[in-house]
């Protein structure tokens, strides 16, 4: 009976975090909450305030998604505290976004602290999303310390993941990302190519519009200017 409630919980997780992508904002917030109110175990309250926190992130409100990341961060560890016990995903995927809000709001050191320690759990796992989760965050901590060049390194490999995944938001900004760093690194060659891809899958979202066409459209003129193209 336990793993049949297990699995339907798993899979109202997933409805909900696909609600996130597809509707956002006040109906994706009343979704995880449900989830919340729902969850039983420890697993299940972990999970379901993972969910609260990727709302928080995706709607930039930096107090839910701070204190949702903290609880589920703390309920993944207390399910992996027996000594020796693996890093488990779950816990993998809380820190990344605990870690995360950490960069975003300036303190990239602890964000550093917390991450990459977990850079080989997640290569071993060999899960595409978890190095989506990982890498991107990671690459952003390690682009605000100055270390660009292993930034674009981190950066690459969530690239290939969310590739892998077809997940296209994450291409486009992890493209444009990329396109950035490369530019700073006089690499203007790779920049065009990180900015069409980025391009590509912006309009595989979605036609472009206002600020962020024009912004497209600027970004790949100046690149193909200092490549002597036009």
């Amino acid at each position: 009976a336990g793993g049949s409630a297990d699995a339907a919980f798993a899979a109202r997780v997933a409805a909900s975090e696909s609600c996130l992508l597809v509707v956002g904002g006040a109906e994706a917030r009343r979704h995880a909450q449900a989830l919340c109110d729902a969850a039983q175990s420890l697993e299940q309250q972990a999970q379901a305030w993972l969910v609260m926190a990727r709302v928080g992130s995706t709607l930039h409100d930096l107090a839910l998604w701070e204190s949702a990341a903290t609880r589920a961060f703390e309920l993944a560890r207390r399910l992996g505290a027996a000594p020796g016990a693996p890093v488990a995903p779950l816990e993998v995927r809380a820190a990344c976004l605990l870690a995360g809000h950490h960069a975003v709001v300036g303190r990239g050191a602890q964000a550093l602290v917390m991450l990459e320690p977990l850079t080989a759990v997640v290569r071993q796992a060999g899960d595409p999303r978890l190095e989506l989760d990982h890498g991107g965050y990671l690459g952003y901590a390690l682009a605000l310390a100055g270390r660009n060049a292993d930034a674009q390194a981190v950066y690459a490999r969530a690239l290939a993941a969310a590739q892998r995944l077809d997940d296209g938001a994450e291409v486009m900004t992890l493209a444009a990302n990329l396109a950035g760093l490369c530019t700073g690194a006089g690499d203007a060659r790779q920049a065009l190519e990180m900015n069409a891809v980025a391009a590509q899958a912006r309009q595989r979202l979605g036609e472009l519009q206002g600020i962020a066409a024009a912004s497209s459209r600027m970004n790949r003129g100046v690149l193909r200017m200092r490549l002597g193209e036009v």
